[in-house]
């Protein structure tokens, strides 16, 4: 009497261990990522908060739109005179 038993064979042991063992990358690879880019965040929030880099960047290019904002208001102003 041979029984046919799943685990019997190599093939039917990889079969099953092969997606698991994929699964548990995928879900580590994952895990770094979120934590990577939570640290990012973080990161950027306390340059914004310490006044660094990240908080000077933003400021020019509120500059950049306060000045584009008074040429239009100025070219407008012209045009109604």
């Amino acid at each position: 009497m041979t029984s046919n038993h799943r685990f019997h064979s190599i093939e039917s042991l990889l079969a099953l261990a092969i997606p698991l063992i994929l699964v548990v990358l995928m879900f580590n690879w994952r895990a770094k990522q979120s934590m990577k880019k939570q640290k990012n965040q973080r990161n950027k929030l306390l340059k914004k908060l310490n006044g660094k880099k990240g908080g000077e960047a933003d400021e020019d290019e509120d500059d950049e739109v306060i000045k584009e904002a008074i040429k239009l208001m100025e070219q407008k102003a012209k045009k109604l005179n």
